[in-house]
């Protein structure tokens, strides 16, 4: 009879290989699953899996193993214990230790503790492909290579415990409790680490900053933000410069732009699992010219009859402003009801691209202090 393997944990590939190494040289055989085999240093979700016989004495290993790799900020490191009041389950957290991605994992840290969810930062490093030099160059430096990008991954994973002890003396200092956080390094671009990831550790939302390291001060959002909201299939919260932190928690609303597309009906479903914990209203919002037809404000009705048959239990608002610049309709209403998020799809790409890239003849106040929360439509 075969012996029946059970998952002991799951990790990123870097930190999954690590307890498989500590298990076996404690004598408990180990395997590991659902790793990238094109990019197994991507792989976030790996399961680590032992014989059934074996759990107990694994689990106090496992114990060990995380007391030593200090991962885990709240007092209690198990998963089932804390309660999840939400859809979300896991948040990704992509970084590059700039000013921007810190302010971004802070938010991170109080939402995940209000809504019992799981957080994996992860960091990408730069690092040149050896496959692009020509073979008769490359066999003469390949140790004088390997030891460099050894030393760049090595500084990466320096830099990121740094960067997560700096987090947990965050976390304790603000008495955030239950905070469940691991970490992942991993080589080449940043947006394409995100999208590994994303496959790999099925994170049900993205929190980023607006901006990374190094970025022009005139620019509102960067471009690998840019590109992570365009292409992640997961709704993705990009935190500005200069968020008040607390004023997103206190303010309890929601500003959903529409335009009464289909595919508001399933970003509304998941807005409502993001914000339910935290008992937020919704103001739905549909800025337009005056000229619009009749027609629009049927849909509008359609909309708030929707609501009201889907959510009861929520307080969402349907509205109308009538402005030909959407823009200047979003300015107006946030400027005298201060909100927590502005929230849209990728359908909007128009409104998208006029709040990341403004002309230089006009600046929006909103874009470094309100978050955007974008959904995949």
């Amino acid at each position: 009879m075969e012996d029946k393997l059970v998952i002991l944990a799951e990790h990123p590939y870097e930190r999954a290989l690590l307890l498989k190494t500590r298990l076996e040289s404690e004598g408990i055989d180990a395997v590991l699953s659902n790793v990238n085999l094109i990019q197994p240093d991507a792989s976030a979700g790996v399961k680590i899996k032992i014989r059934e016989e074996d759990l107990e004495k694994a689990t106090d290993i496992y114990k060990q193993f995380l007391r030593d790799e200090g991962e885990w900020t709240g007092k209690n490191p198990d998963q089932s214990k804390i309660s999840n009041k939400s859809g979300v389950k896991k948040i990704l957290v992509p970084v590059d230790f700039s000013d921007y991605a810190e302010h971004a994992s802070r938010f991170a840290m109080h939402y995940a503790s209000k809504v019992g969810a799981e957080i994996l930062y992860l960091h990408a490093y730069y690092a040149p492909d050896m496959q692009t030099i020509p073979y008769d160059e490359s066999f003469g430096f390949e140790g004088t290579i390997t030891e460099y990008l050894s030393d760049l991954r090595d500084t990466a994973r320096e830099e990121i415990k740094k960067f997560m002890e700096r987090l947990r003396k965050m976390a304790e200092k603000e008495k955030l409790k239950n905070l469940l956080m691991d970490y992942s390094v991993v080589k080449g671009p940043l947006d394409d680490a995100v999208f590994y990831a994303v496959e790999s550790y099925k994170p049900d939302l993205i929190i980023m900053g607006a901006r990374g390291k190094d970025k022009r001060k005139q620019d509102p959002i960067g471009s690998t933000t840019t590109r992570i909201l365009e292409k992640a299939s997961l709704p993705v919260l990009v935190i500005p410069e200069d968020m008040d932190l607390k004023g997103f928690f206190e303010r309890r609303k929601i500003l959903y732009a529409t335009d009464y597309d289909e595919a508001d009906f399933e970003a509304i479903s998941k807005l409502m699992r993001l914000i339910r914990p935290l008992n937020m209203d919704i103001v739905c919002m549909h800025i337009g010219s005056e000229k619009e037809d009749a027609g629009d404000h049927i849909k509008m009705e359609g909309l708030k009859e929707y609501f009201r048959k889907s959510y009861p239990e929520a307080t969402i608002t349907c509205d109308v402003i009538h402005k030909e610049d959407v823009i200047a309709g979003i300015e107006e209403y946030i400027s005298k009801n201060p909100v927590s998020a502005i929230a849209m799809t990728t359908h909007k790409r128009n409104l998208i691209e006029k709040i990341f890239y403004p002309s230089i003849t006009r600046k929006m106040f909103f874009y470094t202090t309100v978050p955007l929360l974008v959904f995949h439509s």
